[in-house]
C-alpha cells in the first residue's frame, strides 16, 4: 500500500528518545473524494459498503484523541470531525433520528 516512514530524534539534554510515523495520505484522500462524488456510490443501504479509508498512521493519532476507530460509535463521530477520510457523502447508521417516548 502506501510506506510508512519513521524517524527518530534524541535529545541529549533531557536523554529522551521521540519516534514520529509519516505517511503521505494524498492518494487516499483523492480516491476517497472520487468515491464521494461518484454516482457508483449510491447513499443507499448494503451491507460491507466501503464508507471510509483511513491510513494506519491516521489510525494511531486518532487513538492517541481518544478515538478507538475499531469501534463503530467512535468511527462515526470522528469521521463527523473528519469528512476527507469519508468514501459515501452520509454515513447511514440505520437509526431514525426519532425519539421513542412512552
Amino acid at each position: 500500500m502506501f510506506d510508512i516512514s519513521t524517524g527518530f530524534d534524541y535529545n541529549e539534554k533531557t536523554d529522551e528518545m521521540t519516534f514520529t510515523h509519516s505517511q503521505d495520505v494524498t492518494p487516499i484522500l483523492m480516491e476517497n473524494e472520487a468515491r464521494r462524488m461518484s454516482a457508483a456510490a449510491p447513499m443507499g443501504q448494503g451491507l460491507g459498503r466501503k464508507v471510509a479509508s483511513i491510513d494506519m498512521v491516521t489510525i494511531q493519532e486518532a487513538k492517541k484523541q481518544g478515538y478507538d476507530l475499531f469501534k463503530t460509535s467512535d468511527r462515526e463521530k470522528w469521521l463527523i470531525l473528519h469528512p476527507q477520510y469519508r468514501t459515501v457523502r452520509a454515513i447511514d447508521t440505520g437509526r431514525s433520528g426519532r425519539i421513542i417516548v412512552k
